[in-house]
């Protein structure tokens, strides 16, 4: 009995440390991803053409969660001598955790766009956290802004690809998509 209570401490043991490793890895993760994400942010990417589905497309990537609306609709393009650009208003309702994020995705991207007018409304609610007596309070916020999609720069505007995947290379092993 004694041994089969031993062996029992030494499974809830090696329980213990595999959930800690799995959550260490989960976490590395993460700070992996944060550290690519700034690595390539280092360089612009202006693409020789870009469609108005690609550029809505990537806006509905940006946005998987956190939004209970996020309304894009295309407003013009317009083309100059060395660059051309698309214009998007785009409106919603989200937490305001997750537009922080969003910003933070378009401003930090590898892609070249550029957020302008943007207004906030915000409305203050509580939840409850799950299994606990606390509250803890998220903002929803409505939100009106206007984002450009930039393409077509002349030659030496844009980082060249091969630049940007090899960087991407050295860094983890592997190339990152752009």
């Amino acid at each position: 009995l004694d041994r089969v209570r031993k062996a029992e401490q030494v499974i809830q043991m090696k329980q213990a440390e595999l959930t800690a490793l799995l959550a260490e890895e989960s976490e590395s993760e993460h700070l992996a991803e944060a550290a690519v994400r700034r690595w390539n942010a280092r360089y612009r990417s202006i693409p020789k053409a870009l469609s108005s589905h690609e550029v809505v497309g990537y806006l509905n990537d940006l946005t998987p969660s956190g939004f209970e609306n996020f309304d894009v609709s295309y407003d013009r393009t317009t083309t100059l001598p060395d660059y051309s650009y698309h214009t998007f208003k785009v409106s919603g309702r989200g937490y305001f955790s997750s537009l922080y994020r969003f910003i933070w995705d378009i401003e930090n991207g590898r892609a070249f766009y550029r957020l302008r007018d943007l207004q906030l409304d915000h409305i203050d609610l509580i939840k409850r956290e799950r299994n606990s007596d606390r509250e803890r309070m998220q903002v929803m916020v409505s939100f009106t802004l206007t984002v450009e999609a930039y393409f077509g720069g002349v030659e030496g505007m844009s980082a060249d690809g091969t630049q940007l995947a090899s960087a991407s290379e050295g860094l983890l092993g592997e190339p990152q998509p752009p």
